[in-house]
């Protein structure tokens, strides 16, 4: 995405509540607090490089603001990247061993061997306990669903590609450079701290209204 968007993004952020995407967070991967005045909702493919380069984008903004920012991680997993399926599901097994992150940090780690024989150490460095329920997990049907069901919630979103970001409902296509990035989210952020709505109740209002 070049610079020149920046302008066009912050505007959608000044210009009202039409402009923004309604995703419904439900009980995805979420890294920071649940009373966050800022909220990204991130459609990524693990075997995407500019994936790889967004989430250390995010983790610095995380950095920057833990008590304000909070992530939401939903599945979007490319035709045509042979390994991100498996990727995805391995990372999804992971999360109901409450290890998602550290899975997420392993796969983008590792993404040039994704292969479906690398994948149990990647779960073993991440911690998961029980590999015979993780390895079970890919091959069962609610880990699929739950994989399918963030691609039809990107869809019905507008996502076409990956990285998408949704700051607030406010749409990021590409992999934004941090200081663009985070120029954006600086504004989100005074926007919504004086809006004198509750951080715990800003997303439901002014995103999903």
């Amino acid at each position: 995405m070049r610079i020149a968007t920046i302008g066009a993004l912050l505007l959608a952020g000044c210009a009202g509540d039409d402009t923004r995407v309604a995703i419904v967070l439900g009980d995805s991967p979420v890294q920071g607090p649940a009373a966050a005045f800022l909220t990204i909702v991130e459609f990524a493919d693990f075997q995407c490089p500019y994936c790889k380069r967004e989430a250390a984008a995010v983790d610095a903004l995380r950095a920057a603001w833990p008590d304000d920012l909070r992530v939401v991680f939903k599945h979007f997993p490319i035709q045509g990247h042979n390994f991100a399926r498996g990727a995805a599901l391995a990372s999804e097994c992971a999360h109901r061993q409450g290890r998602f992150w550290e899975m997420h940090a392993q796969l983008f780690a590792n993404q040039g061997s994704l292969d479906d024989g690398m994948l149990e150490g990647y779960a073993r460095l991440a911690g998961v306990a029980d590999l015979a329920a993780w390895n079970a997990c890919r091959t069962g049907e609610e880990a699929k669903a739950r994989v399918d069901g963030d691609q039809k919630a990107g869809y019905a979103a507008g996502v076409s590609a990956t990285p998408t970001l949704f700051l607030n409902g406010i749409r990021i296509e590409g992999a934004l450079p941090l200081e663009d990035l985070r120029a954006l989210a600086e504004a989100e952020l005074e926007q919504a701290t004086g809006s004198g709505i509750p951080a715990a109740e800003y997303y439901d209002r002014v995103v999903m209204r």
